[in-house]
């Protein structure tokens, strides 16, 4: 963006409560004897408001800091802050040597503050002056906080009316340039939100099939088991305490692949940014939260019981004494019914030797 461009942007929109403008900077510090350039970005006031973000320690810009003589206060990264200042909470208003000349730090940013870049390591003070603000030479980014109520399309046709009344204006510097407003959200992860989407509905449908296979095995397993429980049933188990049984060996099922895949989701998080594609936005960023953690638990309780319950449901269809009728008609038919029934039977062969 153009900086008188800008200008006009601020002064005459009728849809933002805030708006500024960054533009991208570096530094030289010297350490030991050597000269480093650090990334940095100057902001106008109010572009930490606009962002909502508070600092780690000390402050961030206030108003009196981009009046003139004033503007020589930094904002630093965390990053900046462990490399080269040792995580020192004392660095807070102290004074260094940037460039030849002072600069005080005022604060220090929050670990995962990178923005308008990752690259960025400080930030400072930046004054908008009438001698060097023109219309030819974009080079300043914008960012802004819409007014409460106002919808998309409404900012959108606003921006619209000011870049046509400036392209009518200053037809030598602003004809066919346009205004697209873009959400923060879409702006950062934008290009990939399509991918996401449907990674994620990939790992939905693997999760079905996971779910349907071990619910067959389930199955399988219970056929095994129907008169064993009929059994317990019969002797006055009731339905709670099958469902709290089979409730119990479903969750440490489920209990054991939800660890083993957090613990598969912590290595992969840790290989995935050597993987990837160096222009995937925020990458880096990929993190386990505690939102995350907590969807992952429902998940797993909720797969452990479709898949788990599978078995009970089929049992409580079925009529407990057909099943024990065919538990005598075959004694082999495995599980607890088979154990009884041998002994049953053991019992039955020696009794006449026993009385």
């Amino acid at each position: 963006m153009a900086p008188e461009n800008f200008n006009d942007w601020r002064n005459e929109n009728r849809v933002f409560r805030r708006i500024s403008a960054t533009r991208p900077y570096s530094f030289e510090y010297k350490e030991d004897g050597r000269a480093l350039d650090i990334p940095a970005t100057l902001v106008t006031e109010g572009f930490f408001d606009i962002l909502g973000v508070g600092p780690a320690h000390g402050r961030t810009f206030e108003e009196r800091d981009y009046q003139e003589g004033n503007q020589r206060v930094f904002v630093i990264s965390h990053s900046l802050w462990l490399q080269q200042f040792g995580a020192d909470p004392a660095v807070v208003g102290r004074t260094f040597d940037f460039g030849g000349a002072p600069f005080t730090v005022v604060g220090v940013m929050p670990p995962e503050f990178e923005f308008p870049s990752s690259e960025t390591e400080i930030w400072a003070p930046y004054v908008l002056l009438p001698e060097v603000a023109r219309r030819a030479s974009g080079y300043l980014g914008v960012i802004a906080e819409p007014k409460e109520g106002v919808t998309p399309n409404e900012i959108q046709a606003d921006m619209n009316a000011i870049g046509a009344c400036l392209a009518r204006l200053y037809p030598e510097s602003n004809t066919g340039i346009g205004i697209t407003v873009v959400s923060l959200p879409d702006h950062l992860v934008g290009l990939v939100r399509g991918a996401l989407i449907v990674l994620f509905a990939a790992v939905g449908f693997v999760l079905l099939i996971a779910c349907s296979n071990v619910a067959c095995l389930m199955l399988m397993h219970g056929s095994e088991r129907e008169q064993e429980f009929a059994i317990r049933a019969a002797v006055g188990a009731g339905r709670t305490r099958l469902l709290g049984q089979l409730a119990i060996e479903s969750m440490v099922l489920a209990v054991l692949g939800g660890g083993l895949g957090v613990l598969l989701a912590i290595w992969i998080q840790r290989v995935l940014p050597l993987m990837s594609p160096s222009d995937f936005p925020r990458i880096g960023d990929v993190r386990l939260d505690t939102n995350v953690m907590l969807f992952t638990a429902i998940v797993t309780i909720g797969a452990a019981m479709i898949s788990g319950l599978a078995p009970a449901i089929r049992l409580f269809a079925r009529d407990t004494n057909s099943l024990l009728k065919e538990s005598r008609r075959n004694p082999n038919a495995g599980g607890l019914g088979r154990r009884l029934g041998g002994a049953s039977s053991c019992r039955k062969s020696h009794w006449p030797s026993c009385c």
